[in-house]
């Protein structure tokens, strides 16, 4: 039986060639919500005595993304191949609870992101919520993928990635507390806005 074998892997851990059976390697990503990309490097190594070549590389799910950069993988040489991507928001746009088209609509927010809110926005945000629930209520939060590696040596290598979904907010505090205030005397509190998303946010209040 021959000895030699092949792994796709993050550097803490390795996974073993198909002749040799073992579970599979798990990339485990964080939270994520459309709006907002996670990268995880991707190392590969070979036992093999001669130079490896990464020919294919794909997932069972389209929102974890191989970005494959080197298909030449050097023998008994941990090997930064490229990147695993977990991308929420490659889903169809009636499955994107925070998509453009489902959120702004007829409510135009996205061509007049400074105009005054109308009930049409609040239609939309309520639109937003409902399609949340049915997230939750269908179980479809939690991401689990095969990622796939073919080489001119060995096929089907196996590495499985996970991740969530989550309804991101932009207020990290959502409770103000005044105190005691005296009558007729005008009292401020500030209020603190985080954007977790990878793009400009536009607020109103």
């Amino acid at each position: 039986e021959a000895s030699d074998s092949s792994s796709a892997s993050p550097p803490s851990s390795s996974a073993s060639a198909p002749s040799a059976p073992a579970p599979p390697t798990i990339i485990n990503f964080d939270n994520a919500f459309p709006g907002r990309v996670l990268r995880k490097p991707l190392y590969a190594r070979s036992t093999f005595p001669r130079p490896l070549t990464i020919q294919s590389m794909y997932t069972s799910d389209d929102r974890m993304v191989p970005e494959l950069e080197v298909t030449q993988v050097p023998p008994n040489v941990e090997t930064l191949i490229g990147h695993l991507a977990f991308d929420t928001s490659r889903v169809s746009a009636e499955e994107n609870y925070l998509s453009d088209a489902t959120f702004a609509g007829s409510a135009n927010l996205k061509d007049n992101p400074w105009g005054d809110l109308t009930r049409l926005h609040v239609k939309a945000l309520k639109r937003r919520d409902l399609m949340w629930e049915s997230v939750l209520t269908r179980g479809l939060t939690e991401v689990r993928a095969t990622v796939t590696v073919h080489t001119d040596i060995t096929v089907g290598a196996l590495l499985q990635a996970t991740g969530s979904l989550q309804r991101p907010s932009v207020v990290p505090h959502q409770h103000l507390n005044f105190s005691l205030v005296q009558v007729a005397m005008p009292t401020t509190q500030h209020v603190l806005i985080h954007n977790p998303a990878d793009s400009p946010l536009a607020v109103r209040l």
